[in-house]
């Protein structure tokens, strides 16, 4: 009589087949934290050119503020005009490399150098009732981190559009 054999422990089939497995799944692990760590990186240079955005919209509005309350009756065409004047100064002073805002991000996201433009469509100060101006505001900058934006490049970019409105002699 044959005698039963009883197979006690893993066969070396069955090992490797573990360790196939095993080595797939830490491999997609490995893979899905190089994603966590780009999207991390792509997301605070959003942030970052967001608060810069927000930075220039500020010194607009409060530019816009001091013109306005020096002169009460100001067209919103001759406010259009001083404020394009001072954002060309204001984008200078921020995309220039001694400027303190541009040393201010390089902190937070070495290596990644912003460039903010400010616009004012036209053919709107005189349709918007004489005190509103809508200014736009795009902050672009180059990609370091070999993150894809979302046109599928390095180049990526926030645009924000806002009003300004002329000061009112209430408020102060």
């Amino acid at each position: 009589m044959p005698s039963k054999q009883y197979s006690r422990g893993f066969s070396l089939l069955e090992v490797l087949i573990s360790l196939v497995v095993i080595a797939g799944g830490l491999l997609a692990l490995a893979k899905f934290q190089g994603q966590i760590t780009s999207n991390e990186s792509y997301n605070k240079q959003r942030v970052q050119a967001t608060h810069l955005a927000q930075i220039a919209l500020d010194k607009l509005r409060i530019r816009a503020n001091e013109i306005t309350l020096a002169n009460p009756s100001i067209t919103a065409a001759a406010l259009s005009t001083q404020l394009s004047t001072f954002a060309t100064s204001l984008t200078t002073s921020m995309n220039g490399d001694s400027s303190n805002l541009n040393s201010v991000q390089s902190v937070i996201t070495p290596n990644t150098s912003y460039t903010v433009t400010i616009s004012f469509p036209t053919g709107y100060a005189t349709s918007i009732t004489n005190v509103a101006i809508p200014v736009n505001a795009v902050v672009s900058w180059q990609d370091h981190t070999n993150s894809t934006c979302s046109n599928n490049a390095n180049n990526c970019s926030v645009q924000f559009r806002t009003i300004v409105s002329k000061a009112s002699q209430g408020l102060y």
